[in-house]
């Protein structure tokens, strides 16, 4: 342990006797960093702060009504887009600072400089953010700032705008050519239905063949009950043509009127006449009829039934009615017989159709699921728009996204950097370490004697030593000690000297 003392007290006056040279040290340390310090430049930092409100009732009240711009979303898009090289060329042009570039080469480094420089730091929780710069020029730093805040809120509110408006130019267009391409669309559906009219198909495109009755079956009975009425009318107008065969067209009457009240009695002619038209209408037990055949009785029992003298011819009223019956049934037949030979033709086509139907129904499939598709484009571009008109109305009409500024940028006067304070104090430091240091390596690396006991460490044969024959007087011991603290106060002295300069420079006293 005396060892260890011993080395230690020898080192304390080893560095002693070398004390001038720590303090010569100390002194040009703190002189050459107190002089870098003081030419170092200063910068001034300007900052603003900004208090952005997403409002909170606008927006849930048009989720899923109007394009979705969410507030929270555009703030992070600006935020990562704030320094963003087009807006930091902007931000050169709305500044001083183009004036300090001459080339392209130093705008870029300008740029680039500029985004590693500015600081933008948000605080989520209370919706802030605020925007820092330094430069040496604090009216330039202020501006810088300033003109950020500008590019900030011109982002904020007119790009989403922006946005919106190119949106719905581009749906309108889109609309625009759907509305065309719907139209033809629908042109090959009416021109295909046209075509095909007994094709049964939905407007799905799936055939309805299964539920719908058979168009086949159903023209096939339709067509049955024509030839049923074309034969029947057939019967009747050969009935009638047998009718007029045993008729008079002419009939012959007295010249003179006869008969009780001006009637003219019935010839036989007339009488029979009478009787096949009520056999057309009656039965045979019909009164009408038994009267008019026991009346072609009697006349035929006469033997005046014949034409007498006085008597003269005249047109049949009977034969021309039925003459006229069987025209209008000939014409019936006629009229059957045309609806016939359509029904038939169109039979030989829609059973040919029948046979095609399912390349038909495919290819109508075709064209029903392209015109599904556009409809559906179509249908979603309108909805869309609605959507973007909404989303643009509630953006011109009502601010969802407001900004505040909290605290402007102003010309700062106090230099945030560099901290001179503690670079001083830092010096300061360093160099009182290193005017203690170098005594004590120097101390270190001596290889002198100090006792007897150093000499016989080596193994060689000491004879004895001699002692101190003169002690160093005490005034200048006094002197000495006196000299050294005198230099190290007057060191730290001016070192505060430094410090009140700065505080006082700085306001702070």
């Amino acid at each position: 342990m005396g060892a260890i003392f011993t080395l230690i007290r020898r080192s304390l006056k080893s560095a002693w006797r070398r004390r001038w040279l720590g303090v010569a040290i100390a002194w040009v340390v703190c002189l050459a960093g107190w002089a870098v310090i003081s030419r170092l430049p200063n910068q001034y930092q300007a900052s603003a702060r900004l208090y952005i409100n997403s409002d909170a009732v606008l927006t849930p009240l048009l989720k899923g009504l109007a394009a979705d711009a969410s507030p929270d979303s555009q703030l992070k898009l600006l935020q990562g887009t704030l320094l963003s090289r087009p807006n930091i060329q902007t931000l050169i042009s709305k500044t001083d600072l183009d004036l300090s570039v001459t080339d392209p080469a130093q705008r870029d480094m300008l740029v680039t400089s500029l985004m590693t420089d500015i600081t933008v730091k948000p605080d989520t929780k209370l919706n802030l953010f605020t925007i820092t710069y330094s430069n040496s020029n604090p009216k330039l730093a202020r501006d810088v700032v300033q003109a950020l805040l500008t590019i900030f809120t011109e982002s904020a509110t007119g790009g989403n705008r922006r946005d919106m408006q190119n949106a719905r130019i581009f749906l309108q267009h889109q609309i625009a050519s759907y509305e065309q391409q719907l139209r033809v669309a629908e042109a090959r559906r009416a021109e295909f239905r046209t075509k095909y009219p007994g094709l049964t198909v939905a407007d799905n495109g799936n055939a309805q063949g299964d539920v719908a009755t058979n168009p086949v079956e159903a023209l096939q009975t339709h067509l049955n009950q024509v030839d049923a009425a074309l034969e029947n009318k057939s019967i009747i107008a050969a009935a009638f043509k047998k009718e007029l065969e045993t008729m008079q067209p002419t009939i012959t009457e007295s010249a003179a009127g006869g008969g009780a009240g001006g009637h003219e009695p019935m010839t036989l002619s007339q009488a029979q006449d009478k009787l096949r038209l009520l056999r057309l209408k009656y039965t045979d037990e019909f009164p009408d009829v038994v009267s008019t055949q026991q009346l072609i009785a009697s006349l035929k029992a006469s033997p005046t039934h014949g034409a007498a003298a006085g008597q003269r011819t005249m047109p049949n009223p009977a034969y021309e009615a039925m003459r006229l019956k069987l025209i209008d049934v000939t014409a019936d037949a006629e009229s059957l017989k045309k609806q016939q030979a359509a029904l038939q033709e169109y039979r030989t086509k829609l059973e040919e159709l029948q046979r095609n139907r399912p390349a038909l129904i495919a290819e109508y499939q075709n064209i029903s699921r392209g015109y599904a598709v556009l409809r559906k484009n179509y249908d979603d571009l309108l909805a869309r728009l609605q959507s973007a008109n909404i989303g643009e109305a509630a953006d011109t009409q009502a601010d969802k996204v407001q900004i505040r500024v909290i605290d402007p940028p102003v010309v700062p006067r106090v230099p945030s950097a560099p901290n001179r304070l503690v670079m001083l104090s830092i010096v300061l430091v360093v160099g009182v370490a290193a005017g203690i240091a170098a005594p004590v390596l120097l101390s270190q690396i001596d290889r002198s004697f100090w006792v007897v006991e150093d000499l016989r460490s080596l193994g060689l044969p000491v004879l004895g030593g001699i002692s101190l024959l003169t002690a160093i007087p005490l005034h200048r011991r006094l002197m000495a000690v006196t000299s050294f603290g005198i230099a190290v106060v007057v060191l730290i002295s001016l070192y505060g000297g430094l410090m009140f300069r700065i505080l006082r420079a700085t306001a702070v006293v």
